[in-house]
């Protein structure tokens, strides 16, 4: 069945809002710190809480660490100190 268009007079569907800052939020709250999503080269996409983005470039030589040695491995930085793990699976 092809894709229905909007006919004259209708309006498109609504727009979803974004699931990924209420997910990044959940996550630091489970924590009880702050997570950030960062794109392949380490650059903050998302963070809660916001103010704590520019703390994503201290978390690149960890994430590069993770990086190389595969997808199932799983790292930590010492307490007082974010978190990052990257689940087994992940590209």
């Amino acid at each position: 069945m092809p894709p229905s268009t909007p006919t004259a007079g209708s309006s498109p569907p609504p727009r979803r809002a974004d699931p990924v800052p209420a997910v990044v939020r959940a996550l630091a709250e489970a924590v009880h710190g702050w997570a950030v999503l960062v794109d392949v080269h380490g650059a903050a996409l998302q963070s809660w809480p916001p103010e704590r983005a520019a703390d994503a470039a201290r978390l690149a030589p960890e994430i590069d660490r993770l990086r190389t040695a595969g997808a199932r491995c799983g790292g930590h930085l010492p307490p007082r100190r974010p978190r990052c793990r990257r689940p087994p699976g992940a590209g």
